[in-house]
């Protein structure tokens, strides 16, 4: 989990290789962030039924726990992007959403400066990552028990 001197951090749990070099949106908002971890989940639900999920995450009324202290909207384009940043800038979180084969693709980006607190990231990660994972998979869980039956493909004929 520790990155090379000068390198960058960049864990990139089920999230594809051309996933994890897009730009999302949000990307600007922490330019030459310490870590960059990209996550992606695919949910068999459309992104009308994902969307409502992500928007309580940037509700004032739910503390992104274990992370201290509450995130603000900076982009929400609905059924698109939803983009959190800290107060003090230091970390911005993406949550892009995107059709695939009649399945939601959720990928979840987070831009991280550690200013000089790199070891104590470290050290706090593997929580973070567990935590994320079981985010990811709840919004999947919850998007998919309310989707439309339509929305399921079609079975092969016999």
């Amino acid at each position: 989990m520790r990155a090379a001197p000068g390198r960058r951090w960049r864990p990139r749990g089920g999230a594809t290789a051309e996933e994890t070099a897009r730009t999302l949106p949000g990307d600007r908002l922490l330019p030459r962030p310490d870590v960059v971890s990209t996550r992606a989940v695919t949910i068999d639900a459309p992104a009308s039924s994902v969307w409502p999920w992500l928007v309580r995450l940037g509700s004032d009324a739910l503390p992104i726990a274990p992370w201290p202290g509450r995130m603000r909207v900076e982009i929400c384009e609905p059924e698109r992007t939803l983009v959190l940043r800290t107060a003090d800038g230091a970390w911005v979180w993406s949550l892009s959403l995107s059709t695939v084969w009649l399945k939601t693709r959720l990928i979840s980006r987070n831009r991280i400066v550690t200013a000089g607190r790199h070891a104590a990231f470290l050290r706090t990660e593997p929580r973070r990552l567990l935590v994320e994972r079981r985010l990811l998979r709840d919004i999947k869980q919850r998007a998919e028990s309310i989707a439309p039956s339509a929305w399921s493909p079609p079975l092969p004929r016999p």
